[in-house]
């Protein structure tokens, strides 16, 4: 389907994100954050998306309606397949779901998924379409990929087709241990020392994650880590395990780093410390640039 615009969105449980785009180039035309997360919205989806864009679709009422995410998770809006890799954009648009707000038709795009061996498994939904999309951002068909948050991701795509990915809990495990444990119980203030990251770094690439995670309290006991420093040092332990992990997808390519903010400046002060090339790509156009090649590929 070649719509001049698309109507595009993420809805998690930090509310939804929309953007009316152009359906060829991605362009953003107008944006628009809805604060309702999924919880709030149990049972009125419809009403909360044609809230948040109604206005739009009335100026576009062609205009097809994306939405990526935990919006197609259990117990949200409509539960989505989780495709198998290797996929490419037109295995998500064959295993999409529809559903209808104010008469509109909305497709709520699949998750993607791992599936070898008994437990040998892995599930995404959001970054499928971020992976997609980055190809089309950089201008490449293959490459590695780092995608950071509570659950990060790590894949690869080849030809167009993700091949694979792993799940790391990295920033679950940073707020236990720093906000939750004994581990962190001597840290002070939220301020960020690029040498005490650069120092996690280092010695979890040399004792283990373990190991490396509990010399944050014996170094401030013995006075060689400021208490100020221990988040910094925590985040720079967890990151560089997750960094050290996912060798495996890097093989050759160079590294898209999917991210903005603070997430693309500890990583990339990560990935430099580590001697690794990388470019970083904006989540939300990496997002929306997905978003806009599914819908084209939708038939009709």
């Amino acid at each position: 389907m070649t719509a001049t615009t698309v109507i595009a969105g993420s809805w998690g449980k930090g509310g939804l994100d929309l953007a009316a785009i152009d359906g060829r180039t991605a362009e953003v035309q107008a944006r628009h954050h809805c604060p309702t997360g999924l919880a709030e919205a149990r049972g009125r989806h419809a009403d909360v998306l044609t809230e948040g864009c109604g206005a739009w679709l009335a100026r576009y009422p062609d205009a097809p309606v994306l939405l990526s995410g935990m919006v197609g998770g259990r117990g949200n809006w409509v539960e989505t397949d989780y495709v198998p890799c290797p996929f490419e954009i037109a295995d998500l648009v064959s295993r999409a779901e529809r559903v209808e707000a104010a008469g509109h038709s909305v497709t709520i795009v699949p998750g993607g998924s791992v599936r070898r061996q008994g437990i040998d498994c892995d599930v995404m939904r959001g970054e499928e379409v971020q992976v997609l999309g980055a190809l089309a951002v950089a201008g490449i068909d293959s490459a590695a990929f780092c995608i950071p948050g509570t659950n990060a991701k790590w894949a690869r795509a080849e030809r167009g087709r993700m091949t694979g990915f792993a799940t790391y809990v990295t920033g679950d495990l940073y707020d236990h241990l720093r906000n939750r444990s004994l581990v962190g119980a001597l840290a002070e203030g939220e301020g960020f020392d690029a040498a005490a990251f650069t120092a996690g770094l280092d010695r979890v690439a040399g004792l283990g994650l373990s190991n490396a995670a509990f010399t944050a309290r014996a170094a401030v006991l013995l006075e060689r880590l400021k208490p100020e420093d221990v988040g910094a040092y925590l985040s720079g332990v967890v990151i560089g395990a997750e960094i050290t992990d996912a060798a495996r997808f890097r093989d050759q390519d160079r590294v898209l780093l999917i991210a903005g903010g603070g997430a693309a400046e500890r990583y990339g002060l990560a990935l430099r410390h580590r001697g690794i090339a990388h470019e970083v790509i904006d989540a939300s156009a990496a997002r929306l640039a997905g978003l806009a090649a599914l819908a084209r590929a939708i038939p009709g």
